[in-house]
Formats: C-alpha cells, structure tokens, sequence
C-alpha cells in the first residue's frame, strides 16, 4: 500500500492524513502525517512503519515488539 490517505470524521470535525511510502530513504512501509481539528493541526509528528510502530508527537502509541 503506497500513497496519500485521508480520514476523516466529519462529526468532530477530525482529519488525518498519512503518507505511505513516500519518503526518501525510507522502507516502503514508512508512513509520516498530521492531524487536524477545525482545519488546525493537533498532532503534526505522526510517523511509523505499519509492519512496526507509531509514534504520535513523539510519544509510541503502537510497538509490535511489545505487543
């Protein structure tokens, strides 16, 4: 899965955004992104690999060693 994704909840006005296998020397399963509330950024430091692990303004959310 390669790409630009959007999600979205209208309801509470929530969007995320995460680019998959876009960045430059990175493996293919790297993905960085934001998220937005009313059009301003809540959380502007999401990265991670979806085989692996996600970090949210630096703090692990997910870590598949620790699962």
């Amino acid at each position: 899965m390669l790409g630009n994704i959007v999600f979205e909840d209208q309801k509470n006005g929530v969007t995320g955004y995460l680019d998959i296998g876009e960045v430059k020397g990175k493996p293919k399963d790297y993905f960085k992104g934001r998220v937005e509330q009313h059009g301003s950024i809540v959380c502007d430091k999401i990265y991670g690999s979806y085989m692996g692990y996600a970090d949210f303004d630096g703090e692990r959310y997910q870590d598949i060693r620790h699962s």
